[in-house]
């Protein structure tokens, strides 16, 4: 009797084992399989938020090339975030001169912050203070992006053309018979233009760029092609020559 019952308890020992080895296994696949469920969160998360920077890269460039950022210097270096439109992502644009002149070499950054995204959040008023070290700093950098980027032309109608600016926007276009005071042409096409968008020229002459850019498409094109012409060619000295001439000439025939 003693020895059938001493007997069953190796197959007890087996069973018991069997039960911790499958235990065991199962924990074990539990674990891989949460790994690759957080893992695969993760990558969802990083793709997510990449594809968001390389949308925040074409948003920079395109304020860029409307006006809404400027650099103050060729080596300038502008750094900003997003605020809570995208809270967490930053921006950093560095500047440099090429060997072309008149034409900057881009670098764009764009980065991500949890605790930025919290403290945002949190409050959404807060003064952007990001400097060049939070957007490079390890881990935040989600895209690069490079450029070239043409500075704007420096026209200013009085210094460059001797244009009163005056006439040009009150006085100036063609008059009734068509021949106004600046004489035929690109010249009378610039004092229409600017009579019906004064914004455009600064009270120190120049071009506003920001102004320019916002017109309709149709007035955009046209009056771009005329400063074109205007600055093409590198004739300026003999076409500023001859928009005084004809301006001094609109003036006699006024006094007259």
């Amino acid at each position: 009797m003693n020895a059938v019952r001493g007997g069953g308890y190796p197959r007890r020992g087996v069973v018991l084992l069997e039960v911790v080895v499958s235990l065991g296994l199962l924990i074990t696949g539990l674990a891989l399989v949460g790994m690759q469920v957080n893992q695969g969160l993760e990558t969802a998360r990083e793709s997510d938020l990449r594809t968001r920077a390389l949308m925040l890269v074409d948003t920079k460039f395109a304020e860029l090339a409307a006006g809404v950022l400027e650099p103050e210097s060729d080596d300038d270096i502008l750094v900003g975030d997003f605020g809570v439109v995208y809270p967490g992502f930053g921006w950093m644009m560095e500047f440099e001169q090429t060997e072309t002149d008149n034409l900057l070499a881009v670098t764009l950054t764009i980065s991500y912050d949890g605790d930025l995204r919290a403290e945002q959040i949190a409050n959404p008023e807060r003064e952007s203070d990001l400097d060049e070290k939070d957007v490079l700093k390890d881990g935040a950098v989600l895209a690069v992006a490079y450029r070239l980027w043409p500075k704007p032309a420096d026209i200013n109608m009085s210094r460059d053309y001797g244009v009163d600016l005056t006439e040009l926007t009150e006085g100036g276009g063609p008059g009734e018979d068509g021949e106004g005071s600046y004489g035929s042409g690109f010249l009378d096409q610039i004092a229409a233009l600017l009579a019906e968008y004064p914004d455009i020229i600064k009270s120190d002459g120049s071009i506003d760029i920001r102004a320019l850019s916002a017109l309709p498409a149709e007035e955009f094109m046209e009056l771009s092609s005329i400063l074109q012409m205007l600055t093409g060619g590198g004739n300026i000295n003999s076409m500023q020559q001859q928009m005084q001439k004809l301006l001094e000439s609109g003036s006699d025939e006024e006094r007259r």
